[in-house]
């Protein structure tokens, strides 16, 4: 931040008219991402209104139109769903004109992304070209996430494994002593898989693969110069109570993150998320027993 100094010189100063903020919000006001949050409702209104002037047609979900997904947001990101249609395109355009003029938002259409599911490429094209925005391909990758790809191939998990190669390859130009590596194994490698094992179920191959990492590292040794190892990493990974060193076991962490989602659709009974998953599938409960509408989706499978 720049320092301005005033200086006195015992001049005399004149009051002048009143003069009005036009420099607007910057970025970093504390003040910014509510103010945002109040006006992108604006934009939801909008939508709703199309929809009821049945200028926009949203995505139908069960075989009796059980619930209707229109539009998704978080934090600064939009997602609009619907039929591949043109109608709803320029219905999007339209909106998203009207948007900017009354809120003086301007939308960066060059980061816009148009992608859809069995869409042929000469529609989405056009459908693209209305929008002036960019094709999706499917998978793609949403808030670090990999969407669409086969979480059941090892490839799927090379970001996580190369995010860990990388970050332990700082660490060994350094000298840490067995504390230490103990402590970043447990804070900072623990939380790099996090998103992914909050989503999906991580095959056994991957897990070795990581632990195996993890394991060189803790011993003091690097890939292809491995140390002893003097105790069971099923020891090391036990609580510290129980003789363990406090690592968290990937395995059993990932089947407890799997496990809120059945705990969430449990006691969620309003959420929209629930309800799209019991218009796509039959959930008269959360048993081993679940009928199933339509293809499920490996997430879902991992579910049950």
């Amino acid at each position: 931040m720049s320092t301005i100094l005033f200086l006195d010189l015992n001049t005399v100063s004149f009051p002048t008219d009143e003069f009005g903020m036009e420099k607007g919000l910057r970025q970093g006001d504390p003040i910014a991402p509510l103010l945002f949050l109040v006006v992108v409702e604006g934009l939801n209104g909008l939508l709703k209104q199309a929809v009821q002037l049945r200028k926009y047609s949203g995505y139908n979900l069960g075989n009796s139109e059980e619930v209707t997904v229109s539009m998704l947001q978080f934090a600064d990101d939009t997602l609009f769903f619907g039929v591949a249609s043109l109608q709803n395109a320029q219905t999007i355009e339209c909106i998203l004109r009207c948007f900017e003029l009354v809120s003086g938002l301007k939308m960066n259409f060059h980061k816009s992304k148009l992608g859809g599911i069995a869409l042929e490429g000469a529609l989405a094209q056009r459908l693209a070209w209305v929008l002036n925005c960019r094709r999706m391909e499917i998978p793609f990758t949403y808030l670090g996430l990999s969407v669409g790809a086969n979480p059941r191939k090892l490839s799927f998990w090379d970001p996580v494994i190369s995010r860990l190669r990388s970050r332990l390859s700082r660490w060994r130009q350094k000298s840490v002593s067995f504390g230490g590596r103990l402590t970043l194994i447990s804070s900072v490698l623990s939380s790099i898989p996090l998103f992914y094992l909050s989503f999906y179920l991580m095959p056994k191959g991957v897990i070795q693969t990581c632990k195996r990492i993890m394991r060189t590292f803790l011993w003091g040794g690097a890939e292809g110069h491995k140390k002893l190892a003097w105790i069971k990493w099923d020891v090391v990974c036990k609580p510290k109570e129980m003789g363990g060193l406090g690592i968290k076991n990937w395995n059993v962490f990932n089947k407890a993150l799997l496990g809120k989602w059945r705990w969430r659709l449990m006691h969620e009974q309003n959420s929209l998320w629930g309800n799209v998953l019991r218009a796509k599938y039959t959930i008269p409960n959360l048993g081993d027993t679940v009928e199933r509408r339509g293809k499920a989706s490996e997430w879902w499978k991992d579910i049950l």
